[in-house]
């Protein structure tokens, strides 16, 4: 058995305030943890640098949600965070709309983290997403906890939990 969170960031910008007034959750930003090897980092899309993985650093205004997986779905996870990182944001067209529009960087680091933390759960087949249902709209920062929480339930981790140093 191995285990995973999914970081879920407080909105603490006017930007992530204003996401999280629209997406009906408190959460601005997503990450995934993955205790590997007897260490623990940090899969996340930042802006300027796409997906990325770095050793964990302790941070503040945070919900780590951990759920436990069985070594398939480790594997097909820990294939897909790998493939991931170093993926950049999809469309040149927002570095220009940028520009025009300041506020636009901190609005899509914050869609495309969460885009990813529900495509990494998705490759683990934990959680699948029904494209046209509009109950939760893509990307959506609520969602990964919201998936994350229920795994918590059904698969806890017990004492597997990371030490932090």
């Amino acid at each position: 058995m191995r285990i995973y969170a999914i970081e879920s960031h407080y909105a603490i910008s006017a930007i992530g305030v204003g996401i999280s007034a629209v997406t009906k959750q408190p959460f601005q930003h997503t990450a995934i943890l993955s205790l590997e090897d007897g260490k623990l980092w940090r899969y996340e899309s930042l802006v300027g640098l796409g997906f990325v993985r770095r050793e964990w650093t302790e941070r503040k205004d945070i919900v780590e949600t951990w759920f436990s997986v069985n070594e398939e779905e480790h594997a097909l996870g820990l294939a897909w965070l790998r493939r991931a990182v170093g993926t950049k944001y999809p469309n040149p067209w927002y570095l220009a709309a940028e520009y025009v529009f300041p506020p636009l960087r901190d609005m899509r680091r914050r869609l495309y983290c969460s885009l990813a933390a529900m495509r990494f759960l998705e490759s683990m087949r934990l959680w699948r997403h029904d494209p046209s249902s509009k109950r939760f709209p893509k990307p959506h920062p609520g969602v990964p906890f919201l998936v994350a929480e229920t795994l918590a339930i059904f698969r806890p981790c017990g004492n597997l939990l990371p030490e932090r140093t």
